[in-house]
């Protein structure tokens, strides 16, 4: 894997998803894609156990970083707790490093569905740290609308993974991945 590359790959797409969230959000409901998950998967898809699970927890921290908390003060306070992503993020690695070797890794159909389903363990695991948080610190949270907000947030991921992966999987040997290729069906 070509660090710099895919360095310069996460810094584009985190910068998109923060700049480009209000535009892309569906209404009023919070409910934006994130870029930087579809890279996760692309990663975990192609890159070595010890690379998946590195990229994820930095993909993850930058998330944690650039997403604070409002907690239940007078002044609506904000809060930047560090860990809920970059843990989910690497079980979401983890899984797909388990799966990977069922898929067809260079299909963007296989993207789509990878996006959607590893989303959808980070944000179950990121409403879980929250609530568990919750109990003793000051957060405005409330797990049901926000575990419902982040299952829509999956499923935006997962659409826009399609045409992602169409611009990525061409791009891997530049980033230095290998996608795995069809394998010939009979003699």
């Amino acid at each position: 894997m070509n660090r710099i590359a895919v360095a310069v790959v996460a810094w584009v797409l985190l910068g998109l998803e923060a700049g480009l969230m209000n535009a892309m959000e569906l209404g009023h409901t919070g409910i934006a894609p994130s870029f930087v998950t579809v890279l996760a998967v692309f990663v975990a898809l192609a890159a070595t156990p010890g690379q998946t699970v590195w990229t994820c927890l930095l993909l993850g921290l930058c998330l944690d970083l650039t997403n604070p908390m409002t907690l239940h003060t007078p002044a609506g306070a904000t809060a930047t707790i560090v860990g809920p992503f970059a843990l989910g993020f690497v079980l979401m690695g983890q899984f797909l490093l388990t799966m990977r070797s069922m898929l067809i890794r260079h299909n963007p159909l296989t993207m789509a569905a990878m996006v959607l389903v590893g989303s959808i363990i980070v944000h179950v695991f990121v409403s879980a740290a929250f609530t568990v948080r919750s109990v003793y610190d000051p957060l405005a949270w409330e797990l049901w609308p926000e575990l419902t907000r982040r299952l829509g947030v999956s499923a935006y991921s997962a659409v826009i993974a399609f045409p992602m992966a169409l611009a990525l999987i061409p791009a891997a040997p530049l980033l230095g991945l290998h996608m795995g290729h069809a394998k010939p069906h009979g003699r």
